[in-house]
């Protein structure tokens, strides 16, 4: 199934990116929807952190890990000054 990554700056969603190891399209990426998650992510109080996100099998999305982004590579879509910019 499909991953997606979210990348969060003070509790704010910043980004969602397809998950390094199971890359998704673009159009996968416009079907999640944080907005579920966003107050646990703001009170988690946090300058940043991931989120990720896997598809179901009836296409709903599921939270399965949030992280400090510790390990989390960089997006693809993006150069690192992109998204070292979110941080600004």
């Amino acid at each position: 199934g499909a991953e997606v990554r979210s990348w969060w700056v003070d509790g704010e969603l910043q980004l969602v990116t397809s998950h390094p190891d199971f890359p998704v399209t673009d159009e996968d990426l416009l079907r999640v929807d944080a907005s579920s998650i966003e107050k646990a992510m703001s009170d988690l109080d946090v300058v940043f952190a991931t989120a990720d996100f896997a598809e179901r099998e009836d296409g709903s999305w599921i939270l399965i890990e949030v992280g400090d982004g510790g390990v989390s590579d960089m997006p693809e879509s993006m150069a690192a000054s992109e998204l070292y910019e979110l941080f600004s």
